[in-house]
């Protein structure tokens, strides 16, 4: 489009006469309104990558593979970011977020449970719905994040497996089977329990709860 602009430019200095059928020839008129629609474009696509590299370098946290005092929202909204791709065009996105002190943790696992959790949400929502996150102080020594969404729900035969190594529910090839089983044991080593409580067609709730 550049390249056309400056040919057009260049011709209405040499040739005036020529500039109608040159104009004809670039489409001049389909071109002045896709340009602009194309930069924001580019800047649409700019701005998300730059959100996806902030939100890996906070998701990951890979120096962070020692205990430490964490806040549990700044790592649920950094998991949040990371997957606003498979979110925004079908999910709502609902928080409640409670006055949680900070906790003792190893960040980036939990992260790495928030994200199978909330992908595994999104995954059950087939047109549109909502993902609600609640946050509370449970017995002044306890943190508890609720994540619920009104997807697809599970039946009672799925929802004792669901923490089973290598189940999954997702056709061949498009799970492990791993990540539900993975997130449990991330949180039994935190010596936190992890609940789950669905209905079919109903949706889905994960309670994790922390001790400080």
């Amino acid at each position: 489009y550049s390249e056309s602009l400056i040919k057009l430019i260049n011709e209405i200095e040499k040739n005036p006469k020529k500039i109608k059928q040159l104009k004809e020839d670039i489409d001049f008129d389909y071109l002045t309104q896709d340009l602009p629609k194309l930069i924001k474009s580019c800047e649409d696509g700019s701005r998300r990558t730059k959100e996806i590299v902030l939100g890996l370098r906070s998701f990951s946290r890979i120096d962070e593979a020692e205990l430490k005092l964490s806040d549990l929202h700044e790592g649920i909204d950094s998991t949040l970011r990371l997957i606003s791709g498979e979110l925004k065009t079908k999910v709502k996105v609902e928080k409640d977020y409670g006055n949680l002190p900070q906790i003792m943790c190893y960040p980036s696992q939990l992260n790495q449970v928030f994200l199978n959790i909330l992908s595994n949400a999104a995954h059950a929502i087939e047109r549109q719905g909502t993902i609600k996150i609640k946050t509370e102080l449970r017995d002044k020594n306890k943190v508890v994040v609720i994540i619920s969404d009104d997807g697809m729900g599970m039946n009672k035969e799925v929802m004792q497996k669901i923490f089973d190594p290598f189940f999954t529910t997702k056709e061949q090839g498009k799970g492990t089977g791993l990540g539900m089983s993975i997130s449990f044991g991330i949180i039994e080593k935190h010596n936190g329990q992890i609940l789950v409580d669905s209905k079919e067609g109903k949706g889905t709730t994960f309670t994790i709860i922390l001790p400080i």
